[in-house]
């Protein structure tokens, strides 16, 4: 980089391979740098994993933007998002090809169609919170092991039999539960209408129960249908609906019991690809703790109960598992 000579003084634009931009009060001219782009077989696994994180993100904000501990501003937590889940991304490729999937070139990126399941990792954070699997096939949820021994349709006569309740669920009073499902639904793309695909979409809905039992409070946490009662939650934070349901599944040592929690009023039609929940806890400073969540990724087709190690692509029509974007062929 260097001052112009007085000739060129004033002088903005590119002139051959220089440059000449106003700086400091006076004209500088620098050289032009042309970057290369070899578009390698490398460059397009990182793009194509940068483009699904990306439309992740767009289906997810309503529940990333703030669900990063220790980050503030959305900005700076959908970047987190994108960053760690690219990361993620990338490695699944590499070991989705080392497993025998095909890669194709030369073809927009699916992901540009919108968002795709997988195991997205959407939050970070210090407390704990015990999902182990989906509850349905139907319906995005999760389900927990009881961490307490009363029944969540105990009558709430007092502060401390609240906390108790509570506690059988997993949280504590002031605590917040979201909970996300990824859905696909068969859908046409105008570009392949000539095959079914599949346009997945996020469902969620969040509640947050209240610190202090109301006065004179009488009932139970759930209501008839599964719900939470209302009167123990956040109006103004409540999003969707949460369905709560107890029951029991059989492992290798006989039945043990469940909490099935689900997202109501979701549309029918679809499968239920990815599921997660979070749990947030806010300090007395006003700042929240999260628990670490990486979707469930259920997979088309498979029992609910499985969680593999791999995620699900849209149909393609030139039967590939994944489009790259300016990538050289690869059989």
């Amino acid at each position: 980089m260097g001052q112009a000579g007085f000739i060129m003084q004033g002088a903005r634009g590119k002139l051959g391979d220089v440059v000449f931009k106003k700086g400091e009060g006076r004209t500088i001219q620098v050289q032009r740098i042309k970057p290369k782009n070899p578009k390698t077989f490398a460059q397009a696994k990182q793009r194509c994993a940068f483009a699904m994180a990306n439309s992740a993100a767009a289906g997810l904000r309503w529940l990333i933007n703030h669900s990063f501990q220790n980050i503030t501003g959305e900005k700076f937590n959908i970047r987190e998002f994108v960053r760690i889940n690219s990361k993620m991304l990338r490695a699944q490729i590499d070991r989705d090809l080392n497993g025998g999937a095909k890669m194709e070139g030369n073809a927009q990126i699916k992901g540009a169609h919108g968002m795709q399941a997988a195991a997205y990792i959407v939050s970070r954070g210090s407390i704990y919170y015990p999902v182990f699997e989906g509850a349905s096939i139907d319906e995005p949820g999760v389900a927990i092991i009881p961490q307490g021994e009363t029944a969540l349709n105990t009558s709430i006569t007092s502060q401390s039999v609240y906390e108790q309740v509570l506690a059988t669920l997993g949280v504590a009073p002031g605590d917040q539960l979201s909970l996300v499902g990824i859905v696909d639904y068969p859908t046409v793309i105008a570009s392949y209408d000539t095959e079914e695909n599949y346009q997945c979409q996020s469902y969620g809905a969040r509640v947050t129960f209240k610190a202090e039992l109301p006065d004179n409070f009488s009932g139970s946490l759930l209501l008839a249908d599964g719900t939470v009662n209302p009167a123990l939650t956040e109006a103004s934070e409540t999003i969707g609906k949460i369905v709560i349901a107890t029951g029991s599944k059989t492992g290798e040592s006989g039945p043990y019991d469940v909490i099935d929690i689900t997202i109501g009023n979701v549309p029918t039609g679809g499968t239920v690809q990815a599921v997660g929940v979070i749990r947030s806890q806010k300090d007395m400073n006003g700042k929240f703790a999260y628990s670490p969540c990486q979707l469930l990724f259920l997979g088309e087709g498979l029992d609910t109960t499985t969680v593999v190690d791999s995620y699900q692509t849209q149909t393609s029509e030139k039967n590939s598992d994944y489009f790259l974007d300016q990538a050289e062929r690869k059989n």
